[in-house]
């Protein structure tokens, strides 16, 4: 691990060299220049291009100017030369122009540009009925700003400014002249006070080649909801379920819920249908998810697994008062095979336990209690019955702290009663029977905090009482309470230079001693405890354990210090370091073990020494953390990663994971994580993602793929695998092909965006 060591080292002092001079500057926050119409190069004059419209008082009140006038038989006045029209949120301009005054209708007999409040055009001919606020125009070729839209249609009438009827239109998002794709229509109504358009026997055409056909589509023209089928999703390629197609369809139900229904065509198991509900009240909100599979292709009639499949998910929180909540989180599936034979993610795929679980929780003032259950459904078929979590039947909690009148003193209480179940329970031909019964933990503390302006000192007493009622195959367990006392001190200096006219030095050195004593605890079972991993974070807590069933014993000192470089201007933290280590005055004889055997005794006098290092600048950013063991010089546990963004299309990530684990080789962890995205030319970039792990030379994850960017469609294709099980148990690679096609300011088709959002940090499609 020493090159793990060097490597770190070495890339820090780099970017500590880099950034020396900028930190001497002021700071400048990033500019994202990532539009989503920022590739059109005729965007600015043609789509953006807009005039102020004027504001009359009276809703029919017409103005016409000119720079000829004269008036023919039966009230009919000509206009010409230079002529315009304004009404209210109206302009029109033409060259000629007759005026009606009995009908107050206005002709056009030549060319005009007229613009309202949603939309510009310019026509050949038409006419204006200013009684009734209904136009035509006709030959007219249209720009909608809003929506990104232009096309032309032989007719276009108008009511008023918020309706639009085209007949024979065509019309795309893309440049005029430069027009990729476009839809044409028999005939297009849009609605911009309602916010939504609708058309029939639409052709969708690329490059004027017709590729699709829709008999109706309705699009929304701003940002409010609407029903409708969405834009299909497609997947190729994977080997658990083959190629997928999914048609999702989402229904407004109300202002405060929506659904969307999808089913999807799995090429090998069949027809899926995936359920997302979601609802909001003015006390309460919650989600409710089902994919269900019917009859599963894939599952022998022989099988122990069911053909029907399902997933299901639940979760609401509500505020029954101001002071007490409820919340609820439960996910079941029908098997343990589920998340491995569906699941699209090393993260779902690698899952073993789903949780179920209920809170009621009670706040007041710094005092808050709450009443849970909980129960885990174990997803992993290699992890024995016995070795299963214990469920919570039911757990009650207090936590909370007060100031103790004008003394100086506050007082802190951490209690919890609990009653835990095992699947065990009473079947001993299936597993050893699991002790099972409750628990009753209370952890007072005084503390006296004190502080100045660069100094604290805090130091704190408390006990930590615990007590067991336990059945372990109907005989009655006597385990003696525990009551140990716990002492700490902590206290810290903060010292603060000036670094420059924008930044700030601190130096913060910390010293934190923790006493409690040893106590025999073996023979109590292990319901939810384990030992916490050790990092930087874990110098300073009184518990080397998660959990009550262990209480460590401790007499240490641990030293520490940290230094940060802060911006003036913004607080801002630019830069920080810090590293610690704990000493030991006394062996450590409390551990997991069941009963303890001598050689679970910790005897060694030092921590492994923990670091922490951060470093940031406006486009890219550091991280370090290393346990170094004082013995070997080995680094024990490593990881960082460097994270680099100028915008959406330049981003690169390196991480590193190294923990060494010599007793269990297979909790070694050695991996390394590269991704990126980096633009080709102009319109190209390349996407890749690269998850390997050197312990067992073996890819993780892995994604390669392009996007493509144009004013207005964009491409993304990618090939995607990830490691998931086999029906042996065995890992295998799958590996398939997603994609995402957007026509812009319509909408979306392909997973590819999801997956790039998950598995490249800082990647946010804008289209």
């Amino acid at each position: 691990m020493r090159k793990f060591a060097a490597l770190s080292s070495t890339l820090l002092c780099l970017q500590l060299m880099a950034v020396s001079d900028k930190l001497l500057a002021q700071e400048t926050e990033q500019t994202d220049d990532s539009e989503l119409w920022n590739m059109c190069t005729d965007s600015r004059s043609v789509f953006n291009s807009s005039s102020v419209l004027p504001h009359l008082s009276k809703p029919r009140q017409l103005d016409i100017s000119a720079k000829s006038v004269h008036s023919i038989k039966d009230n009919i006045t000509v206009f010409e030369d230079d002529v315009m029209i304004e009404k209210d949120r109206f302009r029109l301009k033409t060259d000629k122009l007759s005026y009606d005054q009995i009908n107050d209708i206005i002709s056009l007999p030549r060319s005009s540009h007229i613009e309202n409040a949603n939309i510009s055009f310019q026509s050949q001919s038409g006419y204006l009925n200013n009684q009734t606020e209904v136009s035509q125009f006709r030959d007219v070729s249209f720009i909608i700003q809003s929506s990104h839209l232009q096309g032309s249609s032989p007719e276009i009438n108008l009511l008023g400014s918020d309706s639009s009827f085209f007949s024979q239109v065509s019309f795309s998002s893309c440049e005029p002249g430069k027009e990729a794709w476009k839809f044409s229509a028999s005939d297009l109504q849009l609605d911009h006070k309602d916010e939504s358009g609708s058309a029939h026997h639409v052709v969708i055409k690329v490059k004027d080649v017709p590729v699709f056909y829709l008999p109706y589509i309705s699009f929304p023209l701003g940002e409010r909801r609407r029903s409708g089928i969405l834009t299909p999703e497609f997947r190729f390629g994977g080997s658990r379920n083959g190629d997928e197609i999914s048609l999702p369809y989402y229904w407004n139900i109300a202002t405060n819920q929506d659904a969307t229904f999808t089913p999807v065509y799995l090429q090998k198991r069949g027809t899926q249908l995936i359920t997302n509900y979601r609802y909001l009240t003015p006390s309460s909100q919650g989600e409710f998810d089902l994919e269900y599979l019917a009859r599963d292709r894939q599952i022998d009639s022989n099988s122990a697994i069911d053909e029907t499949r399902y997933l299901s998910k639940f979760s609401h929180n509500s505020a029954i008062s101001d002071k007490l909540r409820f919340k609820i989180n439960l996910a079941a599936a029908s098997d343990a095979h589920y998340l491995s034979d569906f699941g699209q993610s090393l993260s779902v795929t690698s899952t073993t336990h789903l949780e179920q679980r209920a809170d009621l929780q009670y706040q007041l003032g710094n005092w808050r209690s709450q009443l849970s259950g909980q129960y885990f459904q174990t997803t992993d078929d290699n992890i024995a019955l016995e070795n299963t979590p214990y469920r919570r039947q039911p757990q009650l909690t207090i936590h909370g702290s007060e100031p103790l009148n004008q003394s100086g003193l506050s007082f802190k209480l951490n209690a919890e009663w609990v009653d835990f179940k095992h699947r065990c329970d009473g079947i001993q031909a299936e597993c050893v029977s699991k002790a099972h019964g409750s628990r009753t933990d209370l952890s007072p503390q005084l503390s006296w905090p004190g502080y100045g302006s660069y100094w604290f000192f805090t130091p704190s007493i408390g006990q930590r009482f615990t007590a067991y009622d336990l059945t372990q195959a109907e005989t009655a367990l006597q385990i003696e309470d525990r009551n140990l006392s716990i002492f700490q001190l902590d206290s810290g200096l903060f010292f603060e230079r000036t670094w420059s006219e924008n930044f700030a030095q601190t130096l913060e050195p910390r010293l934190y001693y923790l006493h409690v004593p040893a106590a025999d605890q073996s023979a109590i079972p292990l319901f939810d405890t384990s030992e916490a991993g050790f990092s930087f974070a874990q110098l300073f807590r009184d518990n080397r354990f998660i959990g009550a069933d262990r209480v460590a014993d401790a007499n240490q000192l641990t030293t520490a210090i940290t230094t940060r470089i802060i911006n003036n201007n913004n607080g801002n933290e630019r830069f920080s370091a810090s590293i610690g280590q704990i000493h030991y005055f006394d062996d450590r004889e409390v551990s997991l073990a069941e009963p303890l055997d001598n050689s679970d005794i910790q005897t060694s006098t030092r921590s492994d020494l923990a670091a922490e290092f951060v470093l940031r600048n406006t486009n890219w950013s550091y991280r370090l953390s290393a346990l170094q063991n004082i013995d070997s010089s080995e680094v024990d546990q490593g990881s960082f990663l460097y994270h680099y963004q100028t915008d959406n299309r330049h981003i690169f990530n390196l991480g590193y994971r190294y923990k060494r684990d010599e007793i269990t080789p297979a909790n070694h962890i050695d991996q390394s994580d590269i991704s990126f995205k980096f633009p080709l030319t102009d319109h190209w970039s390349a996407l890749a993602r690269w998850n390997f792990s050197r312990n067992n030379e073996q890819d993780l994850e892995s994604i390669a793929g392009f996007e493509y960017n144009s004013c207005c469609w964009a491409f993304r294709i990618i090939s995607r695998g990830h490691i998931i099980q086999d029906d042996n148990n065995q890992p295998v690679f799958d590996r398939s092909i997603l994609f995402s096609l957007v026509l812009k300011g319509f909408g979306s088709t392909g997973k590819a965006n999801q997956e790039l959002e998950r598995a490249i940090l800082g990647f946010h499609p804008e289209y």
